[in-house]
């Protein structure tokens, strides 16, 4: 999904598996992303998104390529933190760069509690 101008919300309730790559950027709309059965991907990229709220991916356990989290500006409530609860292994690169938070969120961390294995 790329230059979603006035897209607010994504979701993809009964999604289970990707063999390439997710990828969700430059949607300056987006404040919520939903894909909550997401098992398996071959890479997984948010990027240059603005305003994001939540992000849910609660069954995602393995990224066969890269996780990038790449230029996500002003987010807010829980943002990122939660988002990956059970992802265990990314086995190409775990790519993080330039993310912001905005108010209170600030203090919202980004976590992934469960990763055991990258690359």
């Amino acid at each position: 999904l790329d230059r979603l101008t006035s897209l607010t919300s994504v979701e993809f309730p009964a999604l289970v598996t990707v063999g390439g790559m997710t990828q969700i950027m430059s949607a300056n709309s987006i404040t919520s992303i939903s894909m909550p059965l997401l098992q398996n991907v071959g890479s997984f990229s948010l990027q240059y998104l603005y305003y994001l709220n939540t992000a849910s991916f609660g069954s995602l356990t393995t990224v066969n390529g890269t996780l990038y989290l790449r230029q996500l500006y002003r987010l807010s409530g829980t943002a990122l933190s939660g988002s990956f609860p059970n992802l265990q292994t990314v086995s190409g690169e775990l790519y993080i760069y330039y993310i912001s938070w905005y108010g209170a969120a600030a203090r919202s961390p980004l976590t992934l509690p469960m990763l055991q294995s990258v690359g």
